[in-house]
């Protein structure tokens, strides 16, 4: 298993990155695919950022070398799942019920092996986080064993180095698991995404577990309304079924 020991005080790392470019990498929560090239096209923004603010060419290379292990660690643990995130409809998935005899598990302890040398260098930052959340989801044989604590814990870590709403929004799913769908909901409600229809998605499904139909399906009709992936639709007209007329 992979264990999260963070001893390295990461407000520490925390001018040395953006918390913006981050933003669009968000959303593991829902089985969105992240591309490498997606991911490559953001360490590039990262580096041309850092060069503007005087990083010399020596902390240039280290801090690739652990970003090219946090990517890469990244894009292997949820490039594992992508047999299981689409329905045969082509409709998506959601991580929780996929069915996990689809994973690939040689590319799950790629990443997981990745992900241990980054958290060797005792050196966090966002990519290597998220790698490490993922590595602790790619751990759970069942849904029901994800060792949501420690997702929790990372996601407070990442909302150091990334403050958006988005990760605030993932963190609400973890939060949701530890401490209950109402304290989730509490910080949901908080958050200025109203445009995005992720946040609409998720505090639909939140309410829904709250056993709050009517306002579940009016989020869920929120989402759709913003939705223009056709999987991502299929999934949300299905869960907006299951509240009734």
């Amino acid at each position: 298993r992979v264990r999260i020991q963070q001893t390295r005080d990461v407000t520490a790392s925390q001018g040395a990155v953006s918390g913006a470019w981050l933003g669009t990498l968000a959303g593991l929560f829902v089985a969105q695919p992240i591309l490498g090239a997606a991911l490559g096209a953001a360490a590039g923004g990262l580096f041309g950022k850092l060069r503007d603010h005087g990083i010399d060419d020596g902390e240039m290379k280290q801090l690739g070398e652990e970003l090219q292990d946090g990517e890469a660690a990244l894009f292997l643990l949820i490039e594992s799942r992508r047999a299981a995130r689409t329905a045969p409809d082509g409709s998506m998935v959601l991580l929780a019920e996929q069915d996990r005899a689809l994973w690939d598990r040689d590319l799950i302890v790629e990443g997981q092996g990745l992900v241990r040398r980054c958290l060797r260098r005792n050196d966090p930052g966002p990519y290597q986080i998220q790698a490490a959340i993922n590595a602790v989801h790619s751990d759970a044989i069942r849904a029901e064993d994800t060792d949501w604590t420690q997702i929790l814990r990372l996601y407070d870590q990442l909302l150091i180095f990334v403050p958006t709403p988005i990760v605030a929004l993932n963190r609400a799913v973890a939060l949701a698991e530890v401490e209950g769908v109402d304290a989730a909901l509490a910080v949901v409600d908080e958050l200025d995404l109203g445009g995005f229809h992720l946040f609409h998605a998720t505090r639909a499904d939140l309410l829904r577990r709250a056993g709050r139909r009517g306002e579940a399906a009016a989020a869920y009709q929120a989402a759709l309304a913003l939705a223009g992936n056709a999987a991502e639709r299929s999934l949300l007209e299905r869960r907006l079924a299951m509240m009734g007329p």
